[in-house]
């Protein structure tokens, strides 16, 4: 049975602690993953199969990871932050047989004693670019920019997040809820504002709909993001 070092000092990382339950039991799910797959991280619709959640979402949540520097680039492939340097090769049984044999030489394999990433400084840093969501096409993303610009509102991941939720209200994708805004001058969407303009029912026939069993994942990840970027205001 595989298995994974989990340190102790996730309880002082701020990285970890500011994220909300539902991004945390992510990160949790990632390393798992990553450690199935010797420290690097499948793609994105592996990701999706494997925890069994829509794909939007996995990219919102593998996204939030990103900013919050708990997911990095190692050799061309995405890894937990740090990967290399906590899940070092010394605890593989290759390793422990070695050192058990090689005892009375007295020849070790010593762990790193402390994680010298210097997280404090790097949590200061703020991501101010947010990056265009894979679901959706250039043509409509630049639109996009070009409306929040004249409107001086910038985009960021919170926007993006209640726009994706709007979005699942009324049953389109990600792509045609912010071709809407740009043909309408919307500075952002909402589910009500695009039942009125199609007539449907003046907005109100989603009002019966089962509710969607992912909309507190979405909304949990919002609300961690925004709490995320007042923190890093500061």
């Amino acid at each position: 049975m595989k298995w994974f070092r989990l340190y102790t000092d996730i309880l002082e990382d701020p990285k970890v602690q500011k994220l909300p339950p539902e991004l945390f039991k992510f990160w949790v799910n990632i390393l798992c993953l990553a450690s199935k797959h010797e420290g690097k991280l499948p793609s994105i619709d592996d990701v999706s199969f494997s925890l069994r959640l829509p794909l939007h979402e996995t990219e919102l949540a593998f996204h939030s990871l990103e900013k919050a520097n708990l997911i990095s680039e190692y050799n061309g492939s995405k890894t937990p932050h740090n990967w290399r340097k906590r899940q070092y090769k010394s605890d593989t049984s290759t390793e422990r047989v070695k050192r058990f044999r090689n005892a009375k030489r007295n020849v070790t394999v010593t762990p790193p004693d402390t994680d010298t990433d210097t997280d404090t400084e790097q949590s200061k840093k703020v991501i101010k670019k947010t990056f265009k969501p894979p679901n959706v096409s250039d043509q409509t993303w630049l639109a996009f920019q070009e409306l929040r610009k004249r409107k001086k509102a910038p985009i960021s991941d919170l926007v993006l997040t209640r726009i994706l939720g709007e979005a699942d209200k009324a049953n389109i994708s990600l792509e045609e809820a912010l071709q809407e805004c740009c043909e309408r001058g919307w500075n952002s969407f909402k589910a009500d504002w695009y039942n009125n303009s199609k007539g449907n029912n003046n907005g109100k026939q989603h009002n019966n709909a089962k509710p969607n069993p992912h909309d507190d994942f979405t909304k949990g990840i919002a609300l961690g993001l925004a709490e995320l970027n007042k923190q890093q205001e500061y």
